[in-house]
Order: C-alpha cells, then sequence, then structure tokens
C-alpha cells in the first residue's frame, strides 16, 4: 500500500510540474508576445516624428544637391515606417488577448493605421512636389497639408501612447498571472510532499 501512495504522490508531483510548465511557458510566450508589440509600437513612434521631421524640412529652403540628399532620407524614412507598420500588424494578428481586449486594441489600431497612413501619403505628396515649380504652383495646397500633418501627428502619437499603455497593462497583468501560478504550483508540491510523508512515516 505504501509503494502505491509513493507512486501515486510521485506522479502527482510530475502531472503538477508538467501542466505548470506547460502554462508557464504559455505565460512567457505571451508576454515575450507583448514586448514585440510594445517595441514595434515605441519603434513605429518614433519613426513617425522623423517621418514629420523630414516632411516638414522639405519646404525650407536649401541647395539643389542638399535637397536631393533630403529626398533620398525621406525615401527611406517612408519605407522604414510603411514597414515597421506592416510589422505591427503582423504582431496583433498574433495576439492572444482576450474578446474585449481584443475589440479595444482593434478599435485603436484602426484609427493609428488611418493616421499613419495619412503622415505617410503627405510626405509622398511632398516629395512628389519636389522641384521648385511644383512647389511654387502647389504652395497653398501644401500649406493645408502640412496643417493636416502637424494635426496627425498629435493624435497618433497620442493614439500610439494607449496602444502602448494598454500593453504595458497587460504585459503587468501576465507577470502577476505568472506569479499566482508558481506560488500555486510550490504549494500543491510541498501539500503533495508533506502527505505523502505522513502516509511513509505514520
Amino acid at each position: 500500500r505504501l509503494t502505491i501512495l509513493y507512486i501515486s504522490s510521485l506522479g502527482a508531483i510530475a502531472t503538477l510540474a508538467i501542466m505548470g510548465q506547460f502554462r508557464v511557458q504559455r505565460l512567457i510566450n505571451e508576454q515575450k508576445l507583448d514586448i514585440q508589440v510594445i517595441t514595434a509600437t515605441q519603434r513605429q513612434q518614433l519613426i513617425s516624428q522623423q517621418l514629420v521631421k523630414s516632411t516638414l524640412a522639405m519646404r525650407l529652403p536649401m541647395a539643389d544637391d542638399a535637397r536631393q540628399d533630403h529626398v533620398e532620407h525621406l525615401q527611406a524614412v517612408i519605407q522604414s515606417a510603411e514597414s515597421w507598420q506592416q510589422t505591427l500588424i503582423d504582431l496583433q494578428t498574433a495576439t492572444h488577448l482576450s474578446g474585449s481586449q481584443q475589440q479595444q486594441v482593434q478599435a485603436m489600431s484602426t484609427d493609428l493605421s488611418q493616421d499613419y497612413g495619412i503622415l505617410i501619403n503627405i510626405a509622398k505628396k511632398e516629395l512628389a512636389n519636389a522641384d521648385a515649380n511644383a512647389r511654387i504652383q502647389g504652395q497653398r495646397p501644401k500649406l493645408l497639408d502640412l496643417a493636416r500633418l502637424l494635426k496627425t501627428e498629435k493624435a497618433f502619437i497620442n493614439d500610439m501612447d494607449r496602444l502602448i499603455l494598454a500593453y504595458n497593462q497587460q504585459v503587468a497583468l501576465e507577470a502577476s498571472r505568472l506569479k499566482r501560478l508558481e506560488r500555486g504550483l510550490f504549494f500543491v508540491t510541498i501539500t503533495v510532499l508533506l502527505l505523502e510523508g505522513c502516509f511513509i512515516f505514520r
């Protein structure tokens, strides 16, 4: 009988350890995904600021060679902005959030995508108007575009801050869950070992 109890207790401990490890690894992977989303969001936020500054700088008087260098720089920033936007979309597609959280993040992401699209389109329009004749002829529309650029940037940065805050809260929640799970597994394992000792040395 003691042998059966001993084997049963060892089996219970092994089962708890295996199940606990599966759950711990799942929580760790979820945290890694959240951190990747936060990193991509912060990177996209930084690039959006570079995009706005580079677009505004296109209105400054400069020599032709300097303007050409700035055009190439703005083209590179636009490519980077589009690349990080796709990266963030891919990461959010693989998200593990609950239904309500997913809807909240999806709503924020939709607004961010629209604002980001506006920033990129205005930057591309500025590139298209890079020659002197286009700058003179398109001065009034561009002023409206630049005003919209600044307004959109402010809304974009605020929405980005909200998205980062939402994922930071999710990371904190998952860390708390992981801590509770580890404590629970520890206490259950200790309880099983104590019961095993009581049965053996009774």
